[in-house]
């Protein structure tokens, strides 16, 4: 199928915030993306692909996914491609995919974002809730947006298999569940006995947990220094913290 300049005008418009909010789509970039949305029955809705990729045999069964499932693909230019994606070297694949429904009731344990601005990080703790099966992700307001393209390329997939609120407090989600905070002065997650479900609250590097957090929180966890260094990256310290608490 040919793509139309107004298909590449809405692409490109969903990596802004409001226009994602809009139309309730966000995009995917690259192969592993793709497959990875595929294999988690996320709602693709149309894909855009450099018509030289299809001579490599990889992407055939992508492709061959994609057509069983009745999903538009359109033949798209390296130009044309580059228009719709935010990368400086795009890989000559995308997807539009609408946004999944979110559940604030949702049962199981919960990570909480509290303002955290960075996408690299944000997409890496979501890649890290995926791996050790924490379920669902809240991103509070100030946070950065799990949908941007930035964000999304760090998660690796891992939007697919999570259950992701955005612009939540935590008393929005803390029905039932221990309310739990990362901070520098705290007790160490393995020595702990946590009732679940529980909810842990990770803050920014800069700022640590905001003031609405605080009155929620019922126990500090905080990581044992063994050597040097000022703080943990929060992506680190969520990941230690989050397999710490899983392993029980």
């Amino acid at each position: 199928m040919v793509i139309t300049q107004n298909q590449i005008k809405h692409v490109r418009s969903l990596q802004q915030k409001k226009y994602r909010q809009e139309f309730n789509q966000f995009i995917i970039e690259g192969f592993r993306a793709i497959d990875e949305a595929l294999k988690a029955n996320g709602q693709i809705t149309e894909m855009f692909i450099e018509e030289s990729l299809l001579e490599n045999s990889k992407y055939h069964q992508l492709v061959h996914l994609l057509t069983q499932r009745n999903i538009p693909i359109y033949n798209a230019s390296q130009k044309q491609i580059k228009e719709m994606s935010d990368t400086k070297t795009p890989s000559g694949i995308l997807a539009v995919c609408s946004i999944p429904k979110a559940d604030n009731k949702a049962g199981g344990n919960w990570l909480y974002l509290d303002e955290i601005s960075d996408p690299g990080n944000a997409g890496t703790l979501l890649r890290t809730a995926a791996w050790f099966n924490v379920p669902n992700v809240c991103f509070s307001k100030g946070c950065v947006d799990p949908h941007s393209p930035k964000t999304v390329r760090s998660g690796m997939g891992a939007h697919f298999y999570l259950n992701i609120l955005v612009d939540t407090n935590i008393d929005q989600i803390s029905n039932n569940s221990t309310v739990l905070g990362a901070g520098m002065e705290g007790e160490e997650p393995l020595g702990l006995e946590i009732n679940e479900p529980w909810i842990l609250a990770l803050g920014s590097e800069a700022h640590g947990l905001s003031d609405q957090i605080s009155p929620h929180i019922e126990t500090v966890i905080s990581i044992p220094k063994l050597g040097n260094g000022e703080s943990l990256n929060v992506a680190v310290a969520g990941g230690i913290i989050i397999r710490d608490l899983t392993k029980k």
